[in-house]
């Protein structure tokens, strides 16, 4: 009789050995954090089952085409996949609860959520971040989190569950996209044109920039600008950058290349991320970025 071969497991992912997704770790702490190891277990499964369904089934029920469109997730999605969890989770604890009564329910909010994907990001980093094939979903995943989270949090600020005891104001890890927040940053804000200039990382390695321009000013209390260039060390990082801002409803300009005076036209293809590089458009100037 023939012996079946069993397929060796398949080795975690290299980002899950950062500290950074270690409950025990009480050096690196995250607005929103789970408080027990079983609240952070649980919400670091939801968040990976929700983005393995949004990267393999999430999409039209008429079309396998659009199976997996992932970058079509908005925040009333994530909402979506959060209620049911958690009401499963509800159902559940009552029936082991028949056996054993100290059973409980764990439930997952969005502040978990959205601080277990803040350290999904940083561990992401740490392996190269951006270069890494995980960066664009994981990146969108969050900034919808963040978008669900941040409502939520607006709510709370106009109904507080107690008129005695009112909320403080809703913090900046809230309201800054993540890619703000993952790298070191400079910043200048020139007050005659209006516009805020952020460099990530070193400015000696910037290559890759694009303009944004907020159609929501001057409604923004966070912010007090009008423009804001964007400057990245590396391409995959500007087009996942720019396409987000995009989804956020911004006037976005074209990736431009600073060294090699060319501008990407097509920044991001979802189905051809990697091939996605056409470009026709010669400049002229010496390939320096403008700060």
């Amino acid at each position: 009789m023939a012996t079946e071969r069993l397929s060796p497991p398949a080795a975690p992912p290299t980002y899950e050995q950062s500290p950074w997704l270690d409950a025990h770790n009480p050096a690196l702490q995250v607005e929103g954090d789970p408080e027990t190891p079983e609240a952070f277990a649980a919400t670091y499964d939801f968040l990976q089952v929700a983005t393995a369904y949004f990267q393999t089934d999430f999409g039209s029920v008429t079309s396998k085409l659009d199976k997996g469109a992932w970058w079509n997730v908005t925040a009333q999605d994530i909402e979506d996949e959060l209620e049911p969890r958690n009401a499963w989770a509800t159902w559940e604890a009552l029936q082991r609860r028949q056996r054993d009564e100290t059973a409980a329910s764990t439930a997952v909010t969005l502040a978990n959520a959205l601080a277990v994907s803040y350290r999904r990001l940083q561990a992401l980093q740490e392996v190269g971040g951006p270069q890494q094939p995980e960066y664009p979903l994981f990146l969108h995943l969050h900034e919808q989190i963040r978008a669900a989270r941040l409502k939520e949090a607006h709510l709370a600020q106009v109904l507080p569950v107690s008129a005695h005891e009112p909320l403080p104001p809703v913090s900046p890890f809230l309201t800054t996209p993540a890619w703000k927040l993952l790298e070191q940053t400079q910043r200048r804000y020139n007050p005659d044109t209006y516009t805020n200039t952020v460099i990530y990382g070193e400015p000696a390695h910037a290559r890759f920039g694009f303009e944004t321009i907020d159609p929501f000013q001057p409604h923004r209390p966070e912010t007090e600008y009008e423009r804001e260039m964007h400057y990245f060390p590396n391409q995959e990082q500007a087009v996942v950058v720019h396409y987000e801002y995009m989804d956020m409803g911004y006037l976005v300009g074209e990736v431009d290349d600073y060294q090699e005076n060319i501008t990407l036209v097509e920044p991001w293809q979802p189905q051809a991320q990697e091939d996605a590089i056409p470009v026709y458009t010669e400049e002229d100037g010496t390939g320096t970025i403008p700060f």
